[in-house]
C-alpha cells in the first residue's frame, strides 16, 4: 500500500488527466448525467456492491437494497434541511436490484452500462454512499465528490459525515 498523499494533492489534475476513462465511458456517463440534472438540483449516487462483499469478511459488508434505500432517504432529508428540494438517486451496483428498489420514481439504476461508466457516473454525483472500497474512494478522490462509507449502523444525519477523499 504505497499512498503518497503530498504528491497526489501536487500532481492532482495531471493523474485525473491521465486516469481519464476511455471517451465512450465518459460520453456515456455525461450523457446519463445530463438527463439527470435536468431533472434534479442535486444528485446522490450509490455504489451498492454486492455480489462479492456477500462472502467477503463474512459479508460484513455486504448491504441490503433497503438499507441503501435507507441512507439515500436518509441523505435526501438532511439534503432537503439545507435547501435541496429536488433530489436524485442513481444506482450502480454489480447485482440487478429488485423491482421494488428500481421501481421509484426519483431512483435512477444503471443497468448493463459497466463498471467503467458507472465509475465515472458516479464521480460526477454531487454525494456519494458506499461500503468501504477502492471503488469508492476512486468515485470521491476523481469527482471531488463527497463520499459517506456505510456500515450496518450508519444512520445519515448530517452532510458533514461525507468527506472527499484525498487519496486514491
Amino acid at each position: 500500500n504505497i499512498n503518497c498523499i503530498n504528491l497526489i494533492n501536487l500532481h492532482q489534475k495531471d493523474i485525473r488527466n491521465y486516469l481519464t476513462a476511455n471517451r465512450k465511458f465518459v460520453f456515456t456517463a455525461d450523457k446519463i448525467i445530463k438527463k439527470l440534472r435536468i431533472k434534479y438540483d442535486c444528485i446522490i449516487g450509490i455504489h451498492a456492491r454486492r455480489g462479492d462483499y456477500s462472502t467477503y469478511l463474512d459479508g460484513i459488508h455486504y448491504h441490503s437494497w433497503e438499507s441503501y434505500l435507507n441512507w439515500a432517504n436518509q441523505t435526501k432529508q438532511v439534503l432537503g434541511k439545507s435547501g435541496k428540494k429536488n433530489v436524485g438517486i442513481i444506482i450502480c451496483s454489480d447485482e440487478v436490484p429488485p423491482f421494488s428498489v428500481s421501481k421509484n420514481e426519483n431512483v435512477y439504476f444503471s443497468s448493463s452500462n459497466g463498471f467503467m461508466v458507472d465509475i465515472h457516473l458516479l464521480s460526477l454525483c454531487d454525494y456519494n454512499l458506499g461500503p468501504p472500497s477502492s471503488f469508492g474512494t476512486w468515485i470521491s478522490w476523481f469527482g471531488k465528490v463527497p463520499r459517506l462509507v456505510v456500515y450496518n449502523n450508519t444512520e445519515v444525519t448530517s452532510l458533514e459525515h461525507f468527506e472527499v477523499c484525498t487519496t486514491c
